[in-house]
């Protein structure tokens, strides 16, 4: 527990900082993380026979950082992100034509990896440069985390009906809900920091955000879990002592994420 807390604390600070300095140090981890991803589920992807060609991924993951890092100074239409993915699907599906190890199982890899985590991670990276995005992050940092911790406390606390046996035997319908409605809460502590930050949220719409951002969270876990049971593994790395790799930390953002700014812009906040 205590290498958990560390390690924890260390993520948050290094998180926070990067955040905070500039647009561009933003992009910088998470382009670290996206990459650290590409290895970890390519890995899942190779336990089941299915080889990918990480250049293309690591090739979109690059291209999509230097777009979004140019749209800090200039308005970039969403047609140059739009083509720059159909392209890494194309190269992905010809990798699949051309190679000999990569082929039809590989492709299938390729266009996975890109949909999921890939595009999950451009969206992320245009969202941290564009306007608005410190509500966005704030909000959707603290209702992944409130939530997180409190459907493990509720699931050991009350939990009996399992939610997804085959895919997470440890997650509780109690569990989700305890989770779901911490969330709540974390939309009004996310609306007094945004105040103390100089940004005004009204309160009801930041805890329906949270509810909501927090929900597609846990569905990004349950996605990730998924991966993981069927080729057989625990975690995706060990490359956080007591956490596991980057995508065990990052599943339920990669999702929340999305769904706060979506929320947000919806309501015409950002």
């Amino acid at each position: 527990m205590k290498t958990r807390v560390i390690s924890a604390v260390i993520m948050i600070v290094v998180a926070v900082a990067c955040f905070v300095i500039s647009p561009y140090t933003r992009l910088l981890i998470l382009l670290a993380a996206a990459v650290i991803s590409i290895r970890e589920v390519s890995n899942v992807f190779s336990k089941l026979d299915m080889h990918s060609s990480e250049w293309v991924l690591y090739c979109f993951a690059v291209g999509m950082a230097l777009l979004a890092a140019l749209s800090v100074t200039k308005v970039f239409s969403p047609v140059f992100y739009i083509a720059w993915f159909f392209f890494a699907m194309f190269l992905s599906m010809f990798e699949g034509i051309r190679s000999k190890n990569i082929r039809g199982k590989g492709a299938m890899a390729n266009t996975s990896i890109l949909m999921y985590p890939l595009f999950s991670y451009a969206l992320v990276m245009v969202i941290s440069v564009s306007h608005g995005w410190q509500p966005v992050i704030i909000i959707a940092c603290a209702a992944t985390w409130l939530c997180d911790t409190f459907a493990l406390l509720g699931g050991k606390w009350w939990g009996s009906h399992k939610i997804a046996p085959y895919t997470s035997p440890n997650k509780t319908i109690e569990g989700c809900l305890t989770g779901a409605a911490s969330s709540v809460i974390a939309g009004l502590i996310a609306t007094l920091i945004l105040k103390l930050l100089g940004f005004y949220v009204p309160v009801g719409i930041s805890m329906l955000v949270a509810l909501v951002a927090s929900t597609m969270g846990q569905v990004g876990d349950l996605a990730a879990s998924l991966l993981k049971r069927t080729a057989g593994i625990k975690d995706y790395s060990n490359l956080i002592p007591g956490h596991g790799g980057a995508m065990d930390r990052l599943d339920s953002l990669l999702f929340s994420i999305p769904t706060s700014w979506f929320m947000l812009y919806v309501f015409n906040i950002i």
